[in-house]
């Protein structure tokens, strides 16, 4: 004898969207708050009380999503992080670039992603890096979208750093770490330097890096090379 479930229930739905929907809208309400609130005011002097009446919400939506007002600042820079790398993601396509070539593009679509809106340029390079140099939220702010657009661009270009004691991750963390500096003091000067001579500016350090990493690589070739021939030998 089989018996039959009892048809499940349909879900509720409030002006055309369920309870899910219409959790995901408010949630992306308050991060759309975060963006106008962190990127006008900065992180210390926004309070809850601002980021609900710019999302619209009462402060028990509010904490139904976020535990506190870190947990929606850290929504709101992944966030921005996302649509950046989105902007990116194109100036890396080309397999035949050289480096230059491609970190050129990549600094002018970075430089005008944060010229168009100044409330990203904020978040990005003044109030992401208190948090991350205080300690606080040290584990959300990261270069992972980042590292997943450089560390296969120099594997494809520079294929002997495979076998090198190079710590390839260390090394664009630490060029990363310049050009959020270097934009940070473009932005912080009033973005007065066109996007164009902000990245000139910066090109020479990856004309170093190219040149360095080439050597590298045809070092650790060339020496995994003659192990291979000492071994047949």
């Amino acid at each position: 004898m089989t018996t039959t479930s009892p048809p499940s229930k349909p879900k509720r739905s409030y002006n055309g969207m369920t309870a899910e929907e219409r959790q995901t809208q408010r949630r992306e309400r308050f991060i759309e708050a975060g963006l106008e609130v962190f990127g006008r005011k900065g992180f210390a002097a926004a309070t809850v009380r601002d980021l609900c009446k710019e999302a619209g919400f009462t402060d028990r939506y509010y904490y139904a999503l976020f535990s506190d007002i870190e947990n929606l600042f850290a929504a709101t820079f992944e966030s921005v992080t996302t649509e950046l790398v989105a902007a990116l993601v194109e100036s890396f396509q080309d397999p035949e670039e050289g480096l230059r070539l491609v970190a050129s593009k990549a600094l002018q679509a970075f430089y005008r992603f944060l010229k168009t809106d100044e409330r990203r340029a904020r978040i990005l390079l003044v109030e992401a890096q208190i948090f991350y140099y205080s300690g606080r939220l040290h584990s959300t702010i990261k270069d992972d979208p980042y590292m997943g657009l450089l560390i296969p661009l120099l594997q494809s270009r520079y294929p002997g750093l495979a076998q090198s004691q190079l710590d390839t991750g260390y090394t664009l963390k630490t060029v990363l770490g310049m050009v959020i500096s270097s934009a940070a003091i473009w932005y912080l000067d009033g973005m007065h330097k066109s996007v164009e001579e902000a990245v000139e500016n910066q090109l020479f350090v990856w004309d170093g890096l190219d040149a360095w990493l080439s050597k590298v690589s045809q070092t650790s070739t060339q020496q995994a090379i003659t192990t291979v021939d000492r071994k047949t030998c």
